[in-house]
C-alpha cells in the first residue's frame, strides 16, 4: 500500500501518499497525492503557520517520507501537546455514519489536537484507542464497529464548543501558507489597536496574558490547561515566541486562542493577514470561504499592467506576477532581467539541486525570484528536494565509508562513535543501504562469568567490618547508616544483589546506627566538648551543641544521665 514495510499507517498524518495513490490507480478518490493531504489529512490544520522552508519538507515526507521526524517538524513534540493523542469519535456521529454509510469511520474534526467536543452536536468525544500503546502498530485501525456501552451524549461546554468549531474552521479553509511575518504582523496590530503595545510597538506581555486568561477564564474545561499557562512564573510564555520569534513553529493551539482572543473567527484573522502590506515573496496567495480569490477578476485583467494592480491591491509586483501565473494569465517576460533563457538556467540549477543562495549569488537574481520559480513550478520543485535529498544521501554515504576505514577490524558501535552524526541520518533515511553494509560486521558476544555468591558474601562481610570500624574512629562523624557502609565498599551491585548475600544483609542490620543511637553519640559528643572547655554541661547547653531540634525521651533521659555522671565526677 505504501510502498515500504518501515512505516506505521498514521490516521492523521500518514506519509508516502504518492505511493499509496498509486497503488490505489483508478480506485482512489483523489486526483493526486496532494489532493489527499488537504481533504483527508491534519496538514492544512498546520500548514498556514509554518515557513515555506519547512513546508517543504514536511510536504516531501508526507509525499514520499516513511513519516520519521515529520511530527518532530511541525512542533507537535517540542510544544508538548502530545505528538500521538488517542482517536476519538462522536456518539451522534457514529449513529449517522451507520445509518448513511453501513459503517463508521474516524472524523477529521475530532482527531484535531486539544479537541474535546464535535464541533457538529457539541456534544463530548468519546476516546477509544491510543495508536502509541498499541501492540500492533503498523495495523489500520478502525472505529469500533459496536456501541459502546456507556456511550450517552454528555453535552460539552460552551468553551469547548467554540474551540472545536473554530479548529474545525480553520482545517475546513485549506489555507495555504500564510507566512510568518504576515500574520505576526496580524497580532502585532489587532495588539496596538487594543492597547496591548507602548508607543515604540513592544507588546505588553505581563498586561496581554492577563487580558487572554480571562478571556478564557483561566482555560478552565480545556484539555491541555496546564500546558496553555505555561508556568505560574511567566504564564503564556508562548505570547512571548509567537509575536518575537514567529519562523519558530508554534502550535496551532497557541494561534487559534490568539485569533479567538483578537479576531473571534479564522475568516476575520485570514481578512487582517490579506491587509498586511506583502514584504514576503515566499506567501502563498489566499482563499476566501469559497475557496476564489476575491481579486482575481482585477489579476486577470490583462489591460492593467502588474504595476497598477499591485498599486491597486497594495501587493508587490512580484506577487503579482506570482499569482496571476498561477490563474494562468499571461504575464510578459521581464526584459534585462527574467527572460525565457535565464529562466531556463534557473530552473536546470534547481533540478541539479543547488541551494537557493547559490543560484542567487551565480545568476545575479533575487532570492524571491528563486523562489517563485521553484514555487510556480512544481516539477522543478520535485527534483530540487530530490536532487538535494540524493546530494545529502552520498555525503552521509561517503561519511560512512570514511568511519569503516579508519575503523574497519572494529564493529558497528565502534564506527557509530566515529560518526554519530552520518550513522544518525542513514538510520532515519538510508536505512536498507546502512543495514547492508553493515551486515557482515563482527558482532562481539559478551559472556556473563558465574559468581560465587557465598564467596563473594563472606569477603563483603569483611570489607564492612573493616568499613566499620574506619567510620567509628572519624570525629564528628555522620550517621552509620547502610547506605553509608554500602557506599564506601565500592561496589554498585551490592544493593541490587543483597538477597543473594544473606549474611552481608544482616550485619548490614546489626551494624546500622539507627538515628536514636547517632542522637546519642551526639550528645556524648557536646558533653565531652563542653567538659574540655570547662564549661558546665547544662541540658540545654548540650542540646544547643549537639544541634538536637527533635529528640525522644529515651535521648533526654540518656543525655540527663550522662550530665549528673559528669557532675559527680
Amino acid at each position: 500500500m505504501f510502498g515500504t514495510k518501515n512505516i506505521i499507517p498514521s490516521p492523521d498524518l500518514p506519509a508516502s501518499l504518492n505511493a499509496l495513490q498509486s497503488h490505489l490507480g483508478s480506485q482512489s478518490p483523489f486526483e493526486s497525492a496532494e489532493q489527499m493531504i488537504d481533504l483527508v489529512t491534519l496538514y492544512p490544520y498546520h500548514r498556514p503557520f509554518l515557513s515555506l522552508e519547512r513546508h517543504e519538507r514536511v510536504e516531501a515526507i508526507l509525499l514520499g517520507g516513511e513519516g520519521d521526524r515529520l511530527k518532530t517538524l511541525l512542533g507537535r513534540v517540542a510544544n508538548g501537546f502530545g505528538a500521538n493523542p488517542s482517536l476519538r469519535y462522536c456518539w451522534d456521529c457514529w449513529q449517522n455514519d451507520v445509518r448513511d454509510h453501513g459503517a463508521p469511520y474516524w472524523h477529521r474534526i475530532h482527531q484535531l489536537p486539544g479537541v474535546i467536543s464535535c464541533a457538529k452536536h457539541g456534544i463530548e468525544l468519546i476516546s477509544v484507542i491510543w495508536p502509541s500503546a498499541s501492540s500492533h502498530r503498523q495495523r489500520i485501525e478502525l472505529v469500533p464497529v459496536a456501541a459502546h456501552a456507556d456511550s450517552p451524549s454528555h453535552k460539552s461546554t460552551d468553551a469547548q464548543i467554540v474551540f472545536a468549531r473554530t479548529s474545525a474552521d480553520l482545517l475546513s479553509m485549506n489555507l495555504p501558507i500564510l507566512g510568518p511575518d504576515l500574520w505576526a504582523a496580524a497580532y502585532k496590530a489587532a495588539a496596538s489597536k487594543d492597547s496591548f503595545s507602548d508607543a515604540n510597538g513592544r507588546i505588553r506581555y505581563a498586561r496581554l496574558a492577563e487580558a487572554v486568561r480571562g478571556h478564557y477564564d483561566d482555560f478552565a474545561g480545556f484539555l491541555h490547561k496546564g500546558r496553555i499557562l505555561s508556568t505560574p512564573k511567566h504564564p503564556l510564555a508562548w505570547l512571548h515566541a509567537i509575536f518575537e520569534r514567529p519562523n519558530r513553529s508554534s502550535h496551532p493551539i497557541f494561534h487559534l486562542l490568539l485569533i479567538g482572543f483578537f479576531f473571534g473567527t479564522v475568516e476575520r484573522f485570514v481578512a487582517a493577514v490579506r491587509r498586511v502590506p506583502e514584504k514576503n515573496e515566499q506567501v502563498l496567495s489566499l482563499p476566501t470561504e469559497n475557496g476564489q480569490n476575491p481579486d482575481a477578476e482585477l489579476l486577470r485583467d490583462e489591460s492593467r499592467s502588474a504595476r497598477a494592480v499591485a498599486g491597486a491591491l497594495g501587493l508587490s509586483v512580484s506577487t503579482v506576477v506570482s499569482r496571476r501565473r498561477a490563474l494562468g494569465v499571461r504575464v510578459s517576460s521581464r526584459r534585462k532581467t527574467v527572460g525565457a533563457e535565464l529562466l531556463t538556467s534557473l530552473k536546470k540549477a534547481l533540478r541539479e539541486g543547488k541551494r537557493a543562495p547559490d543560484v542567487v549569488q551565480k545568476y545575479g537574481v533575487s532570492l524571491a525570484t528563486v523562489y517563485r520559480v521553484r514555487r510556480e513550478t512544481p516539477s522543478v520543485l520535485t527534483a530540487s528536494l530530490k536532487a538535494r535529498y540524493t546530494s545529502v544521501c552520498r555525503h552521509y554515504r561517503s561519511r560512512w565509508r570514511a568511519a569503516a576505514r579508519k575503523s574497519k577490524a572494529a564493529g558497528v558501535t565502534e564506527r557509530k562513535r566515529r560518526d554519530p552524526a552520518a550513522y544518525a541520518w542513514l538510520y532515519r533515511n538510508d536505512r536498507e543501504w546502512l543495514f547492508a553494509k553493515n551486515s557482515g560486521l563482527h558482532k562481539r558476544k559478551y559472556r556473563c562469568a558465574r559468581i560465587d555468591w557465598a564467596a563473594r558474601d563472606t569477603q563483603l562481610c569483611e570489607e564492612v567490618k573493616t568499613v566499620y570500624e574506619s567510620l567509628r574512629l572519624v570525629s564528628g562523624r555522620g550517621r552509620i547508616s547502610r547506605t553509608a557502609l554500602i557506599r564506601l565498599l565500592g561496589e554498585a551491585s551490592v544493593s541490587k544483589n543483597l538477597a543473594r548475600l544473606p549474611h552481608l544483609k544482616s550485619l548490614l542490620a546489626e551494624l546500622e546506627e539507627s538515628r536514636e543511637q547517632y542522637q546519642m553519640y551526639r550528645v556524648n559528643l557536646a558533653i565531652n566538648t563542653l567538659l574540655d572547655t570547662g564549661i558546665e554541661p547544662t541540658w540545654w547547653r548540650v542540646q544547643r551543641v549537639a544541634g538536637l531540634r527533635i529528640f525522644s525521651s529515651r535521648v533526654r533521659s540518656f543525655a540527663l544521665a550522662r550530665i549528673s555522671e559528669a557532675e559527680r565526677k
